[in-house]
């Protein structure tokens, strides 16, 4: 985490927020794509991994564009991360339980595209 947010500063300066926002997107809908294909643990760890370094560069990109945009921007753009490390486990076990633990993950492959297509509306 910690090298994918150093890198990823430079990575931002190169691309442009949208540009970064969207290349995360897709890197993480098709590392997931990985994951949840994975026939052996060690090739989904490795996903996993992959996953996390694509990532990492939202959350500091999604608060410095709400800094941007006001103190209240900060407010819900900070609620809203909190609100999915609290529901995204959760809905995932809820998706693994019912179905199968593969449904489950693919919800980040769902979630990897809707960011994508979000931060072509910036």
């Amino acid at each position: 985490m910690i090298v994918g947010r150093l890198a990823g500063d430079r990575v931002r300066v190169a691309l442009s927020d949208r540009r970064l926002l969207v290349v995360a997107g897709i890197a993480v809908s098709a590392v997931s794509v990985l994951v949840v294909a994975a026939s052996r643990p060690p090739a989904a760890l490795v996903g996993f991994c992959l996953v996390g370094l694509a990532v990492c560069t939202v959350a500091p990109v999604a608060l410095s564009l709400a800094g941007r945009a006001g103190p209240r921007a900060i407010a819900r753009t900070t609620s809203l991360g909190y609100l999915g490390l609290l529901l995204g486990p959760t809905v995932i076990g809820l998706l693994a339980g019912v179905s199968s633990l593969r449904v489950g993950l693919g919800v980040s492959v769902v979630l990897g595209l809707a960011l994508a297509g979000a931060a072509k509306a910036l």
